[in-house]
């Protein structure tokens, strides 16, 4: 360990054993999860023999929450410094947000990578609100405070301290009262097909999700092959998930035939009324086979009728299997090894972020938003919202002379309740960020005006948000 620098490193990543020989990460069994657990153990050991004053911050992966316990309960040398990722939760809580709101999937994906913008944690300016940061910042966004840091989004760390001269005025009336939301007024149902080791996490968001959004009226139901489906059953019969399940047994589906899934069951049609459907990968199976029925279902599907009326968010843990879905509508893919690979190298940028990663995408009631020591908990939620419903109580056109106006006129008429950070239009995600040099008729700031010294031309100030385009909101708990 000395030849490898350990005690001067600035983040260790533990993780667990990848492919076939590893099948046991994800079966529940855990026994992979334990040899992290005893190369952590090993690792604080280490650390404890030396004398440095430095402590590297040390990311341990494990797969179920009886793992990630025992190590966050572990007397590590320095407590801040040690970070469980329960990569199942994460990837489970993702599935889920993005069944309720398909759009967030490439939303999040931006947030997470290095492509785009990425959020940072700041020292609070000194005699600065959140609003006034709002309207002096041209390439960065301020979010919310949390002790002494202030959480921004932007494309790099030396945006967020480059501010414009003066502040910006906005023009645009704002409404007699308040603006008040109506983020949402349908009620969903989701069909989730396949059963893996995140199904219980993507269940437990979906209820927290439910409980901050009663009227919604989300429902839920489950399909698999009759393999699986005595542990499908345990869930529809679990009085935690009751109010998923409302249709008793009838939110069960066994498949008799794989090839044609989606025939009549019981005199009903499986996709009746369903707006979401997510396809899971059979994670017990070997690496080969790992995306065979999810692919297979989604193949079935798109040979039924009405294609057009569900959304599609499929699992891929292959990566060369993403090619084979061809993106209709607003399908969505997502491919978990690529989120997991962009966690970690946030995570080892700034370990903190999974904090707040966390927080956007889970609800108030659900625990696991919580570190240690209570920060960022709670404190957000990111929502993507039709513009008719958003703008629901609001009678005017949707016309904004640019982002930045859109972004403080949302802000300011719903009582800083809600904070814009992008748009979808056509069936593409915008984030309020730079483009690659690619002009896609939005203009690409964070923040308008945006100076800097590169060739990218804005050609459009105005953003137009029709009826069926997506606002995507941070909406603020505190």
């Amino acid at each position: 360990l000395d030849r490898i620098a350990l005690s001067d490193a600035r983040t260790i990543l533990l993780m667990t054993a990848d492919g076939e020989e590893a099948v046991s990460v994800h079966d529940g069994s855990g026994a992979k999860d334990f040899d992290v657990f005893k190369l952590f153990m090993f690792v604080n050991s280490y650390l404890n023999s030396k004398k440095s004053d430095s402590v590297p911050c040390v990311l341990a992966e494990v797969s179920d929450g009886k793992t990630e316990k025992l190590i966050r309960e572990y007397p590590f040398r320095t407590e801040n410094n040690c970070f469980p990722v329960n990569f199942n939760e994460l990837l489970g809580k993702i599935m889920a947000i993005t069944a309720v709101m398909p759009s967030l999937c490439d939303a999040l994906l931006h947030l997470i990578s290095f492509e785009g913008v990425e959020f940072y944690l700041e020292d609070v300016p000194k005699s600065v609100s959140i609003a006034d940061d709002l309207k002096r910042q041209t390439s960065s966004m301020p979010v919310f405070d949390s002790g002494n840091r202030r959480l921004y989004i932007s494309e790099s760390e030396e945006d967020i301290v480059a501010s414009g001269n003066g502040e910006y005025k906005l023009k645009k009336p704002l409404p007699d009262g308040k603006l008040v939301p109506c983020i949402l007024n349908e009620k969903p149902k989701i069909l989730i097909i396949g059963s893996n080791s995140k199904l219980g996490y993507i269940l437990d968001s979906l209820i927290c999700f439910r409980n901050e959004y009663p009227d919604f009226g989300l429902t839920v139901e489950l399909m698999d092959t009759e393999e699986n489906a005595e542990k499908l059953r345990q869930y529809c019969g679990s009085p935690k998930y009751s109010t998923l399940f409302a249709d008793g047994n009838d939110s069960l589906v066994i498949v008799k035939d794989i090839f044609e899934p989606f025939a009549d069951n019981n005199g009903r049609s499986v996709l009746n009324g369903v707006n979401s459907v997510l396809f899971l990968s059979d994670d017990s199976h070997s690496e080969t086979n790992i995306d065979e029925k999810p692919l297979l279902f989604w193949n079935s599907l798109k040979r039924s009728d009405n294609v057009d009326a569900h959304n599609c968010i499929v699992e891929v843990l292959d990566m060369q299997n993403e090619n084979i879905i061809e993106k209709r509508n607003h399908d969505q893919v997502v491919v978990s090894e690529r989120f997991i690979s962009c966690l970690y190298a946030q995570l080892g940028k700034d370990p903190v972020r999974l904090d707040f990663i966390k927080d956007m995408i889970t609800f108030e009631s659900d625990e696991a938003s919580r570190n240690s020591n209570n920060d960022l908990a709670n404190d957000c939620n990111i929502l993507s919202v039709k513009s008719s419903l958003f703008f629901k109580n609001y009678k005017g056109k949707l016309n904004f002379s640019s982002k930045r106006e859109l972004i403080l006129w949302v802000y300011e008429a719903t009582g800083h309740a809600y904070l814009p950070i992008g748009c979808v239009k056509n069936n593409v995600s915008y984030l309020f960020s730079r483009t690659e040099g690619n002009n896609d008729g939005l203009d690409t700031a964070v923040l308008l005006p945006k100076m800097d010294n590169s060739e990218l031309k804005i050609v459009q100030d105005e953003l137009t948000l029709e009826p069926d385009d997506e606002i995507i909101v941070i909406m603020l708990t505190k």
